[in-house]
C-alpha cells in the first residue's frame, strides 16, 4: 500500500460523478415514465377493444372489482381483454411469466393504474393492492412498498 491520502478534492469529485451519474439515469426513467403516461391504455380506443368495451363498461361498472359478477362480465368483453393484454405491457397478463416478466417502469405504471381504477370506481386502493397480491402472487415487500407509496400520495 501507498501513501497516498484520499484527498477532498478527489472525493468531492467522485461524489459529484455519482450524482451526476444517478440523475442521468432517474431522467432517463423520467423520459420513459412520461411516455408511458402518454400511451397508458391507447389501445381502448381502438378496436375491437373500443367497440366490445363500450356496450359492456356500464355492466363492469356496476360491478365490485373481483367479485363473481365482476368475472361473469369480463367473460362477456374476453375478446377486447386479450387484445387489451397483448398491447398494454403493464399489465402482468401481458407476459409470459406474468409479473416476474416485467419492469420497474411496468410496475409504477400498473401500480397508478390500480390507484385510478379504484377511484373510478369508489373503491379503496388498499382493497386493490390485495386482490393483487393474491391474484398476481405479490411478495409481502412489493405488496408492503404500494400501500407505502400510496400513503405518500395520500391515496388512503
Amino acid at each position: 500500500m501507498g501513501n497516498s491520502e484520499y484527498t477532498e478534492e478527489e472525493y468531492i469529485r467522485d461524489v459529484e460523478k455519482h450524482i451526476q451519474d444517478v440523475q442521468y439515469l432517474l431522467g432517463r426513467f423520467i423520459v420513459q415514465l412520461e411516455h408511458r403516461a402518454q400511451e397508458h391504455d391507447q389501445s381502448k380506443l381502438q378496436n375491437p377493444e373500443k367497440d366490445i368495451l363500450r356496450r359492456h363498461s356500464h355492466e363492469l361498472d356496476n360491478c365490485q372489482y373481483g367479485d363473481k359478477s365482476y368475472i361473469y362480465h369480463l367473460e362477456k368483453v374476453r375478446e377486447a381483454i386479450q387484445h387489451y393484454y397483448l398491447h398494454n405491457r403493464h399489465h402482468p397478463e401481458h407476459h409470459q411469466n406474468g409479473i416476474r416478466d416485467m419492469n420497474l417502469l411496468d410496475v409504477v405504471e400498473m401500480f397508478f393504474d390500480w390507484c385510478a381504477t379504484a377511484k373510478k370506481y369508489g373503491n379503496k386502493v388498499e382493497r386493490s393492492i390485495d386482490i393483487g397480491q393474491e391474484r398476481f402472487n405479490l411478495s409481502d415487500d412489493l405488496t408492503q412498498i404500494f400501500l407505502n407509496t400510496a400513503r405518500q400520495f395520500e391515496l388512503v
